[in-house]
């Protein structure tokens, strides 16, 4: 069986300036990150997303970066086109919802976004109460709307 490899940051920190194009750059970013380091993390991303656009491992990352400085428009483009390119990415789901959230965006929008991390995570805690809420709002409204139709 083959022993992963895992690099200490001044071998990843060469391999990037070797070549930007590395497939290695999200990792390096996600380390300054983990330290930190989040301005390094950002140009990081930024400099490899010109050379591999559709790496959705950084533009999470980068998204990240964008929400410690408070720009969450930003953070809620990349997140979106994280989730459009990767539908799987799961906290990359998660962290847009939360940005939607604090955006105020329609709760249809936010309710299928629940939805769509409920069937790839019925057992995470915090989704579980979401879909929950959603459910009992639902239940209430129809409810409502069928008691009103009874007057």
């Amino acid at each position: 069986m083959k022993k992963k490899h895992k690099y200490r940051l001044n071998e990843l920190e060469n391999k990037f300036a070797n070549d930007f194009s590395s497939p290695l750059f999200p990792v390096l970013a996600e380390s300054y990150f983990r330290l930190s380091q989040f301005k390094k993390a950002k140009q990081v991303c930024e400099i490899g997303l010109r050379q591999d656009p559709e790496n959705t491992l950084a533009e999470y990352i980068l998204a990240k970066a964008y929400l410690l400085e408070d720009n969450y428009k930003e953070a809620e483009k990349l997140l979106k086109k994280v989730i459009q390119n990767n539908p799987t990415h799961f906290q990359g789901l998660m962290l847009f919802i939360d940005v939607e959230v604090f955006l105020k965006r329609s709760m249809d929008t936010i309710s299928d976004h629940i939805k769509k991390a409920y069937t790839i995570d019925p057992k995470n805690k915090k989704i579980q109460r979401a879909y929950n809420q959603l459910n009992i709002k639902q239940k209430k409204s129809s409810t409502n709307y069928l008691n009103k139709k009874k007057l």
